[in-house]
């Protein structure tokens, strides 16, 4: 089984997840729903079948902007204000 150390990070309801490993961050609206991308991330980056990867988060950083690429406004537009 191969292993990875994670590190995570709760910002506004989503948990990113960033792989040592590999480049680019994972996320998830649980830490559960984390884990299980970065290692779909794990396999895809090293041709590991899933079932054989496992993750250890390592370290719980506090809540930054900086794993959001574009911020909240990238990921969700804006509500209308015009009248239907």
């Amino acid at each position: 089984m191969s292993s990875f150390d994670i590190d995570i990070t709760n910002d506004g309801g989503w948990w990113t997840v960033h792989i040592r490993e590999i480049t680019g961050p994972a996320q998830g609206r649980t830490i559960s729903e984390a884990e299980s991308t970065a290692r779909q991330m794990v396999a895809l980056a090293t041709g590991v079948r899933i079932d054989d990867i496992a993750v250890r988060a390592v370290g719980l950083a506090a809540p930054t902007a900086a794993f959001r690429p574009g911020g909240r406004a990238a990921r969700r537009p804006a509500a209308s204000s015009a009248p239907a």
